[in-house]
């Protein structure tokens, strides 16, 4: 149930990205949509949360963090991702859903599970399930679910 949490939240996160690049500031974007689309309130609620986070914490750390280096696969990993699976991949890591160490997991979890030409859903598996197992998903001071010795105040 927690790795189908992440990805939904993952989708809405997407969503919000996709309307704020739009231009269309975040106070005004439409969610009856997402909740139409069977999207809760709650889901709806950690992924604006995590942008704000984002928002806030996002500039301190790029300030300081070196800029990202752009992975090149080779032949076997080219195999392992259709195009827009591998698309999928390099957009959670510039929204900062995935850093670097986490892209490799991915490319490395694809590799020894034996896959070929994996689609865009079994990519959002393994993203999902990689942030699920890691208890503490941190996003530029947020997280995506709480933990069972987490105080809401």
């Amino acid at each position: 149930m927690g790795e189908l949490m992440n990805e939904r939240i993952i989708e809405i996160i997407l969503y919000l990205i996709n309307q704020i690049r739009k231009d269309i500031p975040i106070e005004s974007i439409d969610v009856k949509g997402l909740a139409s689309n069977g999207y809760t309130d709650a889901e709806i609620g950690m992924a604006f949360s995590w942008i704000a986070d984002r928002a806030v914490f996002g500039t301190e750390a790029d300030a300081t963090r070196s800029p990202r280096s752009f992975r090149i696969l080779h032949d076997t990993e080219r195999m392992l991702f259709r195009t827009e699976a591998y698309g999928y991949l390099l957009l959670m890591m510039q929204i900062g859903l995935l850093n670097e160490g986490e892209f490799e997991m991915i490319i490395n979890r694809a590799q020894h599970g034996g896959y070929q030409a994996l689609g865009v859903p079994e990519v959002k598996e393994l993203v999902s399930s990689l942030l699920a197992e890691s208890g503490d998903v941190s996003f530029g001071g947020s997280r995506l679910m709480l933990n069972s010795h987490d105080t809401v105040h």
